[in-house]
């Protein structure tokens, strides 16, 4: 077999950004670009077995499932490519048809959309980068759009100026003076629904559309550590803080069916920002606590760099005879539980050893996007009785072509008496009795944790003769 090198990075296949159209699954594939330095994603469609790429440009990681076709933003024309090269904020939809044909610009606007709801192809909510260094460059520049994205360019490539926290996100890079401002598109006109300090994000509209809900945070120099839980009428704008409690971390709004209302929410009671939120159902104009025995994550936070994305946020609710459906990190293992809704109990739907991505109800079950062992991310169907089908091979051949060294689960007993629990990767090819040099790899947490399943920077490390703590 092969032994792992860094062009096996690049052959896998990432699967990411699932949805469900009657028994048609709608995803993402991201890929590794090694000699430019990128990732690559592209849409799929999965229908009765046969797995369809719907683009190649490269360029898709984010689409809606709209009444017309598939909408997803990229940016097709010359002049738009080079717009957005010099920095200027330009958002471009297009539309592909259900029944096939080529893909039309539906969208076309001047802001950096990041997330959108949609209530209809004339009406439609969104959040875009609002940057104050951009408005006063333009304003340094009378207006004019491009000198003024030059100027930042110029000034930007002398320094940065850093006056507020955070001043860095992941995957984002600088965000000082930088918000996320919610807006409403309305047959062609744009209207911001919040001022320049303040920050919206996690969007969930409800069933019908009547409300959109939305974690906001408005500061100046520092962001707080707590935020407000909103609910807006989408026909006459009137906005509610709808929080779970004054001072708290809100996880987002999980809009239920029949009109009703849950939440994840921690109140930072005992272990301050990493403590694990708690669900909570709204009723009769209060919250009511589910589930707060607060062991649970109700997240994804098993690591691995071979997979890609994130949920979908157009996943509809994963509600079913009055028990919610969320995934949850539970050792090394990302599993699917249900709660339920009224009396809290908590029941685990999968089992251990899989590192689960993304879920969305599938007919009477449940799709996943999900990981095991040495194989990437894949597609499954799991069926009301818990049954598991595989339903893509995308990373098959890979996982057969190179050596692989599983982890093997370690435990140890601290000073303190406390278990920490952790994992050893052997040398591939490790001789009994050989002693081995060692890695330590040590990520702080609690948010993140390692797990059984396929971590290529760990696995480079095995194939040139280091064990992995």
């Amino acid at each position: 077999m092969k032994k792992v090198d860094y062009e096996h990075f690049a052959r896998f296949a990432m699967p990411h950004t699932l949805n469900v159209r009657g028994d048609e699954l709608y995803f993402c594939v991201k890929r590794a670009e090694l000699e430019e330095n990128k990732y690559s994603s592209d849409l799929y469609v999965l229908k009765n077995g046969a797995l369809r790429r719907l683009t190649s440009s490269g360029d898709v990681n984010d689409y809606r499932l709209l009444p017309q076709g598939v909408a997803f933003p990229a940016l097709r024309k010359k002049k738009d490519k080079e717009a957005a090269e010099k920095g200027l904020p330009l958002s471009v939809w297009q539309l592909l048809p259900y029944d096939g044909g080529e893909a039309a610009e539906w969208l076309r606007l001047d802001y950096a959309l990041e997330d959108v709801r949609i209530l209809s192809r004339e009406r439609f909510f969104f959040t875009a980068t609002y940057s104050h260094e951009r408005e006063q460059a333009l304003k340094d520049c009378e207006g004019d759009a491009e000198k003024a994205a030059a100027k930042l360019k110029e000034d930007i490539a002398v320094c940065h100026v850093v006056d507020e926290l955070p001043f860095w996100s992941n995957g984002a890079g600088f965000v000082n003076k930088t918000r996320s401002r919610l807006y409403l598109y309305d047959n062609g006109e744009v209207r911001a629904l919040t001022d320049e300090l303040t920050s919206v994000g996690a969007l969930r509209l409800a069933d019908g559309g009547g409300k959109l809900y939305y974690i906001k945070t408005r500061y100046t120099d520092s962001r707080p550590l707590t935020d407000s839980l909103m609910e807006l009428d989408t026909e006459t704008l009137e906005e509610r803080d709808i929080s779970v409690a004054a001072k708290c971390s809100h996880y987002g709004a999980i809009p239920l069916p029949g009109g009703g209302l849950a939440a994840l929410a921690s109140l930072s009671e005992n272990f301050g920002l990493n403590e694990n939120p708690r669900l909570f159902v709204r009723e009769n104009g209060g919250w009511r606590a589910v589930c707060e025995d607060g062991l649970h994550c109700f997240s994804n936070t098993v690591g691995s760099d071979v997979k890609a994305g994130r949920a979908s946020p157009q996943a509809a609710p994963r509600v079913k005879d009055g028990w919610l459906y969320l995934s949850d990190t539970q050792g090394g293992s990302t599993r699917i539980v249900k709660i339920n809704l009224k009396s809290g109990a908590l029941m685990n739907v999968t089992g251990e050893g899989m590192n689960i991505t993304d879920c969305a109800v599938f007919g009477e079950g449940l799709a996943l996007i999900a990981m095991r062992d040495n194989g990437g991310c894949e597609l499954y169907a799991l069926d009301a009785q818990g049954h598991e089908t595989q339903l893509t091979e995308l990373n098959r051949r890979i996982s057969e072509e190179y050596e692989y060294s599983a982890p093997m689960p370690l435990s140890i007993t601290n000073e303190q008496g406390s278990e920490i629990c952790g994992w050893v990767i052997p040398p591939a090819g490790a001789e009994p009795g050989r002693k081995y040099p060692a890695i330590l790899d040590v990520h702080g947490g609690p948010k993140t944790a390692y797990g059984s399943c396929y971590f290529h920077e760990m696995q480079l490390w095995a194939s040139r003769g280091f064990a992995v703590i």
